[in-house]
This record gives structure tokens, C-alpha cells and sequence, in this order.
């Protein structure tokens, strides 16, 4: 939690904002809809902690892939 918002609003304000980033959510807290609530505020993707690494290369892997793709699409 940050001081006077949480993770979801930084990323609400990331996307007003019109930052084009990849965002990936990290949370400790157990709320069940935290994962869809993070894709709503505009994530990318979700972990759960504890974060086992070899999940969070593949996960960072794929974004940057992802990204490289849609980079290449909007170029032509």
C-alpha cells in the first residue's frame, strides 16, 4: 500500500496519464477479485507473492515480447 493510494490507483493514473508501459501487479493481499480488479485498472498481468522467479522471468519475458510485437504492428 502507498502513502494516500494504493498499487491499482498508481496504475489508474499511469494509463491517464497515457504512459505506454507495461504494468505487472504484485500483491500479498488475499482478496479473490484482486487479479481482475488489477486488469480493470489497467495491468498487464498479476502475481500473487510469494513470487516464485522462474514465474516472474516467464511472466516478464512475455510482456516484453508482447510488447515487441505490438510495437512492430503499429510501425506498419
Amino acid at each position: 500500500v502507498l502513502p494516500g493510494f494504493d498499487g491499482l490507483e498508481l496504475s489508474r493514473r499511469i494509463r491517464a496519464n497515457g504512459r505506454n508501459m507495461r504494468i505487472i501487479a504484485i500483491s500479498a493481499l488475499g482478496k479473490a477479485n484482486l487479479p481482475e480488479d488489477a486488469v480493470v485498472a489497467g495491468c498487464d498481468a498479476f502475481l500473487s507473492k510469494p513470487i516464485h522467479i522462474a514465474a516472474l522471468r516467464v511472466l516478464v519475458s512475455e510482456q516484453l515480447r508482447d510488447a515487441k510485437t505490438k510495437s512492430q504492428y503499429a510501425r506498419t
